[in-house]
């Protein structure tokens, strides 16, 4: 079964307290519980990102990189799509999906 990755990238209205990120991860863990059989990885932050350039390395990514992925295991890429719709984090910003393409092995 193909195998589909959501890139997150973060918007314009991030949480603006403590109690309303409290409420964005009580809605993201019911979605990660209704799509549990779906998701190969529901959310993976990154952290600790380097720039890495012809001419040198520096701290941070660039400006509205991606802040994370998940994976997703579905019948198509309209059915990964009806998934990644309904995900809570697009309150927050916009998810890039795309499939993952099987390379053969040597």
């Amino acid at each position: 079964m193909p195998k589909f990755i959501m890139s997150y990238y973060m918007g314009p209205n991030p949480p603006s307290s403590p109690e309303e990120g409290a409420e964005h991860m009580a809605r993201y863990q019911e979605w990660m519980m209704k799509h549990q059989d779906a998701l190969v990885e529901p959310e993976n932050p990154l952290m600790n990102k380097r720039l890495i350039t012809e001419s040198g390395v520096a701290d941070g990514g660039k400006p509205g990189s991606m802040m994370g992925y998940g994976i997703i295991q579905a019948d198509s890429i309209e059915a990964a799509e009806a998934i990644a719709k309904t995900n809570p984090f697009l309150a927050m910003g916009d998810i890039e999906l795309a499939q993952i393409m099987e390379m053969p092995s040597s």
